[in-house]
């Protein structure tokens, strides 16, 4: 964090977005309030990486017990995938 302790600049919007939470008491310094956001931030990224993990090994584990299907033809793995891209942007809430 070298260069970062005591000094960090922030477009004006920021700023104000920072000082409406403290005056909203939802911190008691801006410090404390980027110090949060920082943490939650870290926190959310180590977070999704382990589900990806996860997700990866449960897809490797089905895998080698042999619980998948070879799908050859170009427009059965075009159909599939367009499925595939239809379910998550579904479950994201990014239906478009």
């Amino acid at each position: 964090m070298e260069g970062l302790t005591g000094i960090l600049h922030l477009p004006d919007e920021i700023g104000k977005m920072i000082d409406s939470e403290v005056a909203l008491g939802r911190a008691l310094t801006a410090s404390d309030l980027v110090e949060e956001a920082v943490r939650r931030f870290i926190d959310d990224a180590h977070a999704e990486e382990d589900e990806i993990a996860a997700v990866m090994a449960s897809g490797i584990a089905d895998i080698e017990a042999g619980r998948f299907v070879l799908i050859d033809d170009p427009e059965e793995s075009s159909r599939v995938f367009e499925g595939i891209v239809a379910r998550a942007r579904a479950a994201s809430g990014h239906e478009n």
